[in-house]
């Protein structure tokens, strides 16, 4: 469902202190879209198990994920990582919606404009002894055009990892410096309930 290009395995082992969702650290404009469950395990995941996190609200609470979860915010109001407890900074323009199980003030509701966007304290997020992670995220673009999910970094090209969408692609990058060192792009995107 995408292709893969890697060229350096350091390439998600930095801290980074300019951390967002809904935000870019490049000229891309702030998002307009719902989060909901971010979680980043230390592991890859098969096929099943993408199923079970794509069906499942609480998936992270199976014995076949809370072992290896590295971070997780359920963006529904309690803006804390109940792995790490790292609490995200938001602008009081952030507001919360229903997330796609209807559970009230369950996603995170960013509308693009420029106070809507969630700061993430500095750290290495994507650093794992292994070096295999799966980021898995609920996503409701709300208009198509070119925009972050999320953006990790110590500013434009330094250190990003970014998940964004352009056009109808969704693109997953990782920088080393300013140098790309991983781009993944899924040309096809995944229907709910399908």
């Amino acid at each position: 469902m995408g292709q893969a290009q890697a060229n350096n395995e350091e390439c998600f082992t930095y801290d980074t202190n300019k951390n967002y969702f809904g935000k870019s650290n490049w000229a891309d404009p702030n998002s307009n879209l719902m989060l909901s469950t971010f979680m980043i395990l230390n592991r890859t995941v098969s096929t099943e198990e993408i199923i079970v996190l794509k069906e499942t609200r609480h998936a992270h609470e199976s014995t076949r994920f809370v072992a290896n979860l590295a971070n997780l915010w359920l963006f529904d109001k309690n803006l804390t990582d109940l792995v790490c407890g790292i609490k995200l900074i938001i602008p009081q323009k952030v507001k919360f919606s229903s997330d796609r199980f209807d559970i009230p003030m369950g996603a995170i509701d960013f509308d693009g404009t420029t106070d809507s966007y969630a700061s993430v304290p500095p750290g290495a997020y994507f650093r794992t002894q292994n070096s295999q992670f799966t980021i898995s995220v609920w996503v409701l673009y709300k208009t198509i055009n070119r925009m972050r999910v999320f953006d990790f970094g110590d500013g434009h090209q330094s250190n990003n990892v970014i998940l964004g969408i352009s056009g109808i692609q969704l693109n997953f990058w990782g920088f080393q410096g300013s140098v790309s060192c991983m781009h993944i792009i899924a040309n096809e995107a995944m229907i709910l309930n399908q």
